[in-house]
């Protein structure tokens, strides 16, 4: 009963503390990946429409095939819909448990510590349940360590077509993937021989990465290398490193503090797995412009396992069972309580909860609840003029319209990247987000804007020209 009860303990922590978060409202990359990739596409067209990285291919793919097993429609889609990323997730803790049992000779305190942990950690919740790539890739992570793992003890022919297929798969969601793959080549060194610069192995492992990038994107290249073009980034580099740090210890929290007594000091090839933490802060220094820190979560199941080989070091057999638990339990509430306290902080910090991908991002506050917008505007006629600001979540506002009968979506206006509304008829209808200056908005089409409704999470103006 033990051998499963304890393994079985971060897939629990998982669904109690993703279960919070199934019935959230969609934000506006989720929208845009349903309304102009998975909804409207087939499974050719999702794969050759590569506009911008919105459309996340794999998994956009994986969600299309998911929807077709939709059958019940008093079960709300978008709750469904959220199942597929958090099975992923799930499949991530079942991989990284299988792969520590091998690896800790069936030792499995660690490994189930630190991924209950990451399981009750905020950053978990939001991208565990998020209709984005960032748990599927969590799986393909643990995939490609597992197929590394076989590669260097024992079956290697497997463990070639396993890491081959995740690298393949891992890239195909999201190009930057490419870090995390990179991240666990460099933690599966130790794996290799001594001397591992003169086994063919390790250079394999890494060009494997770069050729499954070139033959997933080969076919689309002109789209993809459109995309760089593009210049879309977080608003600085430091705020960007702060971001990344404050999701390492927000993810791993006390057993962050033993991830050092885990890297050995006599190898050369231990000491490397030291670059791990610094690789994300390296790229955001590096880059032309900081990436958004969201792009950074794919690493988490490689750092992972860097603290479980800290806690297996520090926690060893002379920790009696009493000893274990009570660590555990404290663990668990010093990270359940990190998850008002990342928000205390980011409040005190004045960070944007625009701008924050981590501890209190807007589309995850109680008020977010674009839908009650989209009912009030199913009062309008259905060639009502309305203009909804960038900012205000336009396509989440469109998902829910059309979920509304006869909805007023034939004069839908809103600003796109490189291309924004220029002007308005008197008597539209303008949805501007809780913050936005009205006066601001009536100003740029030459008029004034009256408030005639507000919901949880927009102001709702009628438009008088001058």
């Amino acid at each position: 009963m033990k051998k499963y009860l304890l393994p079985a303990l971060p897939l629990l922590f998982a669904v109690l503390s993703a279960a919070t978060a199934l019935k959230r409202e969609l934000w506006f990359d989720e929208a845009l990946t349903l309304l102009n990739f998975m909804l409207p596409l087939s499974f050719s067209e999702i794969y050759l429409t590569y506009p911008i990285p919105n459309n996340q291919i794999v998994f956009t793919l994986l969600l299309k095939i998911w929807d077709c097993f939709y059958f019940l429609p008093q079960l709300d889609m978008v709750f469904f819909w959220r199942l597929l990323p958090l099975a992923a997730a799930l499949g991530m803790a079942a991989l990284l448990i299988a792969l520590r049992r091998k690896t800790d000779d069936g030792e499995l305190y660690p490994t189930v510590l630190v991924l209950s942990c990451l399981s009750v950690s905020g950053v978990f919740i939001n991208y565990a349940t998020a209709l984005r790539g960032y748990s599927v890739s969590w799986l393909f992570a643990a995939a490609a360590l597992w197929g590394l793992y076989r590669i260097f003890n024992g079956n290697s022919a497997q463990g070639w077509l396993i890491y081959a297929a995740s690298c393949l798969l891992a890239v195909g969601t999201v190009p930057t993937n490419l870090l995390m793959l990179v991240m666990a080549g460099v933690y599966a060194m130790p794996w290799m021989q001594e001397k591992f610069w003169r086994d063919r192995r390790f250079y394999a492992v890494f060009g494997v990465i770069l050729l499954a990038l070139i033959v997933f994107y080969a076919p689309i290249a002109r789209q993809f290398l459109a995309t760089f073009k593009l210049g879309e980034g977080f608003s600085g580099r430091g705020g960007a490193i702060l971001m990344v740090l404050g999701m390492y210890l927000s993810v791993f929290g006390l057993p962050l503090l033993l991830a050092p007594w885990g890297i050995s000091l006599k190898e050369r090839r231990n000491i490397l797995r030291w670059l791990l933490w610094l690789m994300p802060i390296a790229t955001i220094l590096i880059l032309h412009r900081a990436p958004f820190p969201r792009v950074f979560v794919p690493v988490l199941p490689i750092l992972a396992m860097t603290v479980i080989d800290g806690v297996r070091a520090v926690i060893n057999s002379k920790w009696r069972n009493f000893h274990r638990t009570v660590y555990f339990i404290t663990v668990i509430c010093f990270q359940i309580l990190m998850i008002p306290t990342g928000f205390a902080v980011a409040e005190y910090a004045q960070l944007s909860r625009y701008e924050d991908d981590f501890f209190h991002p807007w589309y995850m506050l109680p008020r977010y609840q674009v839908s009650d917008t989209a009912r009030q505007l199913t009062r309008f006629p259905a060639d009502q003029t309305i203009f909804a600001s960038f900012n205000s979540d336009p396509m989440p506002i469109i998902f829910y319209l059309l979920q509304q009968n006869d909805p007023p979506l034939k004069n839908f206006h809103s600003d796109l990247p490189f291309n924004s509304v220029k002007n308005l008829p008197g008597n539209s209808i303008v949805i501007l987000r809780k913050d936005e200056d009205p006066a601001a908005c009536g100003k740029r089409f030459n008029g004034t804007l009256d408030l005639i409704h507000q919901t949880r999470s927009h102001n709702i103006f009628r438009f008088r020209k001058m």
